[in-house]
């Protein structure tokens, strides 16, 4: 099973995590390997936004992903990075490690991808983690 759901909306391609705990080394190593092949395949100005929704534990590993996945979208992709869903431990270790200030980071998915535009051809989506 995949440690990491993707849905793309409005957009955006909005990433999260299946585990509550991102706490394990050889599991976020797989999570690492696994956002960067599928953010190495964006196009230009790409837009990602990482949830965090559900996820209660984190290692400090954690930061040195994001930073490296912002670096991906951001600077070679010229695109756009955003955080979503923060719980205290994550703005905890950002706030500590001053790079809070490095992120765009919202409360809900929908502050930075807007509300989902229904498509009338799909049925029965699932987006109950976002808002």
């Amino acid at each position: 099973m995949s440690e990491l759901a993707y849905e793309d909306v409005n957009g955006w391609l909005i990433v999260r995590f299946t585990s509550p705990s991102l706490t394990e080394p050889m599991m976020l190593e797989r999570v690492k390997q696994d956002l960067d092949q599928r953010l190495a395949e964006l196009p230009k100005g790409a837009k990602v936004l990482i949830s965090f929704k559900g996820v209660e534990f984190v290692s400090s590993q954690i930061i040195g992903l994001m930073l490296s996945s912002k670096e991906l979208v951001a600077k070679q992709k010229k695109g756009s990075f955003a955080l979503a869903r923060l719980g205290d431990n994550i703005r905890d270790i950002l706030r500590l490690t001053k790079l809070d200030s490095q992120f765009k980071i919202a409360e809900t998915e929908s502050e930075i991808v807007g509300k989902r535009k229904r498509d009338p051809n799909q049925r029965g989506d699932d987006l109950s983690w976002m808002d």
